[in-house]
């Protein structure tokens, strides 16, 4: 990819497309983790399964939520971080803040109703007790709103808070 000074983006715009990532990653791992506790808890009363299968049955079991709950960490940190870059990459003029402000409050309206949609699917009983065992998927993907608006905030200050080289 070449960078240039005349090519335009859409940074703010980035944020939709984070928090919709980080909506189905979150959303996956748990539902995931759900499935794989049933099969675990089949794969150990089956007396015909070896006992080295087991073990790693019960291995693989007990890191999941501590594996995948990092991985949604990096993944936050690292679009966060790739969207702050992309912002400061945009030449772009102070007049469009307005129009920025407006996008940044429809996707902060947008992360607090995924939010509550991740809440109302995890207050169903099988998930609520899997949910448990991700606390910082489960903080991430509740407070989605407070998530984009830091990353918004954060893309606008790179977008015109830079000095203007030329």
């Amino acid at each position: 990819m070449i960078f240039s000074n005349k090519k335009k983006g859409n940074a703010i715009l980035d944020s939709f497309t984070i928090i919709g990532t980080l909506l189905i990653l979150g959303v996956l791992s748990i539902v995931v983790f759900n499935a794989y506790q049933d099969i675990n808890t089949d794969v150990q009363a089956d007396p015909d399964i070896n006992e080295t299968v087991k073990a790693q049955f019960t291995n693989i079991n007990e890191k999941y939520p501590s594996w995948m709950d990092g991985a949604v960490l990096l993944a936050v940190i690292l679009m966060w971080a790739v969207a702050v870059v992309a912002g400061f990459l945009i030449d772009s003029h102070p007049i469009f803040a307005i129009f920025i402000f407006i996008l940044l409050g429809v996707i902060v309206f947008v992360g607090a109703e995924l939010s509550n949609f991740f809440d109302d699917l995890m207050s169903d009983a099988a998930l609520a007790t899997t949910a448990d065992s991700f606390p910082i998927t489960t903080w991430v993907l509740g407070n989605l709103h407070f998530v984009a608006l830091a990353i918004g905030i954060s893309v606008i200050l790179a977008i015109y808070g830079k000095s203007r080289m030329q």
